[in-house]
């Protein structure tokens, strides 16, 4: 089952995320991300970007007690597949401890001297049978 549909942001991109941080939480998330949908019904909606490069851009950062993240600008070709109840674009960056980094939406994004551009893939992290993965190939419920 996939569990939520986003962009991935690993190597260079995941290591910038990480120099940006300045309030660093318990728990660092290995897979940094930007939930564009969660448990979706439809992923044949995904199928002509699954598995593709995009860029984005940090514009602002925020952190409070529990949280600490990134708000994004999603580009225009990408916005009609955004649909994450939680307002704010955003990455989590890190939480702590039984924190929910569903909450990172709610933080005051303080706005970055100068945006920095990045690049996710956007894909899939799975959720079948006690394993958790990423996935950039198109889905299929049979798998």
């Amino acid at each position: 089952m996939i569990h939520y549909a986003g962009l991935f942001f690993e190597g260079k991109s995941k290591k910038k995320i990480q120099e940006l941080e300045k309030d660093k939480k318990d728990e660092i998330h290995d897979m940094l991300h930007c939930t564009f949908k969660y448990e979706p019904v439809d992923e044949s909606i995904y199928n002509e970007i699954i598995g593709k490069e995009f860029e984005i851009t940090l514009i602002g950062y925020g952190s409070n007690k529990e949280n600490s993240g990134f708000e994004i600008l999603i580009p225009d070709e990408l916005k009609k597949y955004y649909e994450n109840p939680n307002g704010v674009a955003h990455i989590t960056a890190s939480i702590v401890t039984n924190g929910k980094a569903a909450n990172t939406s709610k933080l005051i994004f303080k706005e970055l001297d100068n945006p920095i551009k990045i690049k996710g893939k956007f894909g899939y992290w799975i959720i079948k049978e006690d394993k958790e993965y990423l996935s950039y190939k198109k889905y299929s419920k049979g798998e």
